[in-house]
């Protein structure tokens, strides 16, 4: 399946900062605001394929089409050749297949199959070999651009990084334990927590999840993860935090309340930093709440974290059509539906019909995130479920896989499996 995946995403310098992706261009114009100074942007122009393009706060910049590749030009400032369309000209230096990267392949096989109706023949090892050659090949290339004046300081440093790492990642692909137990071992913690473009941070978060797998024989179990944790003999300061916190998190969401809270609880008493703790309280504050646990209807907050649930809501619009809409931050295709959704919206305005968006086995900061990018800003009955693993009213909706739709008729529920908004069933549905 081909992911919905935005088309214009953003990486800051300043670290924390997020910038809204842009699901979809629906405009000639574009404006963004931020703080950095620069900021790193990568652009996907096909299902496979996105290209990386870094600008300057203050540019001005337009994007045109060179060899079915997107361009970028600059009307502010000079720029050096390769400053700003670095990978546009690494991409005609090394190739493509069927207009395609070696990288692009070894990430997407199955996407280039899809598309293409052809097979990548080479097995995931020679791909990997080629790759390497290339990253190779790019890092002589790239510092011979830099010393001939064709790309810009900060720019060489930039690329010269995201180069050096994503060879080392290669590099590490088919590595066993003890060697990448040598690169851990080179870990710094500084440098992992000031690496705002996260190339760094990248390569030691593989190396670890790697080394996690090979000392776990690749178990999926993430109490085993989280335990195993404790018994590297490597300092790994933040990195091994992140680990842990990315394990709880994995715990929280699939393992019963008893034993998320019983890890909560372990990490909370094994860690000083008061700071994060409370921002763990507020993140599982929910979790662990009594009323909610024992509540059998659908336990809901909004945006501005006013508590209900989901009989309120029906209540709310007795006498309405209710068109409920089961939906996840992670969900492609349900992000892929909103802009229909969205015309459903305005469409029956004026109608006695209700539009209400239910965030199901989501976490709430991505859920948060997710809302201007599903367009469900300006909508008031956009809600968040808070008891996903004991609500008695979920488990018998059956909601086994998503997006899913119902349909409620003056607070009864007339169609379990409704149509989505991009189909045009559902118009003679609300006709009836």
């Amino acid at each position: 399946m081909i992911k919905c995946a935005p088309i214009l995403t953003f990486k800051s310098e300043i670290i924390g900062e997020y910038l809204v992706p842009i699901m979809k261009i629906e405009t000639d114009t574009l404006v963004l605001n931020t703080k950095s100074e620069h900021l790193l942007i990568y652009y996907r122009y096909n299902p496979i394929s996105e290209l990386y393009f870094l600008a300057k706060k203050g540019d001005t910049i337009r994007i045109n089409e060179k060899q079915n590749t997107p361009f970028f030009t600059v009307s502010n400032r000079k720029v050096k050749k390769y400053d700003i369309n670095y990978d546009f000209w690494k991409k005609a230096r090394y190739g493509s297949v069927y207009d395609y990267s070696t990288e692009d392949y070894y990430i997407n096989k199955e996407l280039c199959y899809i598309t293409r109706g052809r097979l990548w023949q080479t097995e995931k090892e020679t791909i990997v070999k080629k790759l390497i050659q290339e990253l190779r090949d790019e890092d002589m290339w790239l510092d011979s651009l830099y010393h001939n004046h064709l790309v810009s300081e900060y720019e060489y440093g930039i690329y010269n990084a995201r180069n050096k790492y994503k060879l080392l990642t290669f590099e590490a692909e088919f590595k066993d334990a003890s060697t990448l137990k040598n690169y851990l071992e080179e870990y710094n913690d500084s440098i992992y927590r000031n690496d705002s473009m996260g190339f760094y941070s990248n390569f030691y978060w593989y190396c670890l999840g790697t080394y996690m797998d090979l000392m776990t024989n690749q178990s999926f179990d993430f109490r085993q993860l989280f335990d195993s944790l404790d018994h590297i003999d490597i300092d790994l300061g933040e990195l091994a935090l992140r680990g842990k916190l990315v394990y709880l998190d994995q715990i929280v969401n699939n393992y019963s309340v008893e034993v998320a809270q019983k890890y909560y609880n372990r990490f909370v008493k094994e860690n000083h930093d008061t700071v994060l703790v409370s921002s763990l309280s507020r993140k599982y504050r929910n979790l662990f709440d009594e009323d909610i646990n024992n509540s059998e209807d659908i336990e809901l907050i909004d945006y501005s974290g006013k508590r209900l649930n989901f009989g309120n809501i029906l209540e709310k619009h007795k006498g309405k059509i209710i068109y409920v809409d089961f939906w996840a931050s992670w969900c492609a295709p349900c992000l892929a539906e909103m802009s229909a959704s969205k015309k459903l919206r305005e469409k029956y305005a004026d109608k006695n019909i209700a539009f209400v968006y239910l965030a199901i086995n989501d976490k709430e900061d991505a859920w948060r995130k997710a809302i201007p990018v599903a367009g469900l800003n300006d909508v008031e009955d956009n809600y968040f479920i808070l008891n996903n693993k004991t609500s008695k009213v979920l488990e018998e909706l059956n909601i086994r896989s998503i997006p899913r739709y119902l349909i409620y008729n003056k607070g009864k529920l007339i169609q379990q499996n409704a149509p989505r908004p991009s189909d045009k069933q559902i118009n003679n549905v609300f006709l009836k």
